[in-house]
């Protein structure tokens, strides 16, 4: 999947994506694109001037597939959260990247659907995440 990332002062609002990165490619425009891996998860953070979204995508998957600013292919929706939500889920994102290098990437679906529930339920911390990654075998 590639992901356009838009210039704030330009477009007006911005995007961070997280993923397994494939290539980079700049235009003569001076844009950037980021191609990512289709095997592993997608983090987009997007940051308007009065709210922010997050978003966790998979681009293989059954069900729904919608596709979202700044992308160039549809993908179903894992998570999305905002407000708080971002906040929690964008530091467990974090503490995922320190403790398992990028191993964290390629986890199964249904440990991030079970990571969105916690969050949503604003009880996602450390001890839980732990739990989450035994129960998946992945500590």
């Amino acid at each position: 999947m590639k992901v356009f990332i838009p210039v704030k002062e330009r477009d007006g609002f911005s995007v961070f994506a997280e993923g397994a990165l494939i290539d980079m490619e700049n235009t003569s425009r001076g844009d950037l694109y980021l191609s990512f891996s289709d095997s592993a998860i997608l983090v987009l953070y997007y940051t308007y001037p009065n709210h922010r979204r997050l978003y966790i995508l998979h681009t293989k998957g059954v069900g729904d597939k919608i596709q979202l600013p700044c992308t160039d292919t549809p993908a179903c929706i894992i998570f999305r959260g905002m407000g708080k939500v971002f906040d929690v889920t964008k530091n467990a994102f974090y503490y995922l990247r320190k403790t398992t290098n990028e191993d964290y990437l390629f986890f199964p679906k249904e440990f991030y659907y079970e990571m969105g529930i916690l969050a949503d339920s604003k009880k996602l911390n450390r001890f839980k995440l732990n739990l989450l990654m035994k129960k998946y075998g992945l500590l």
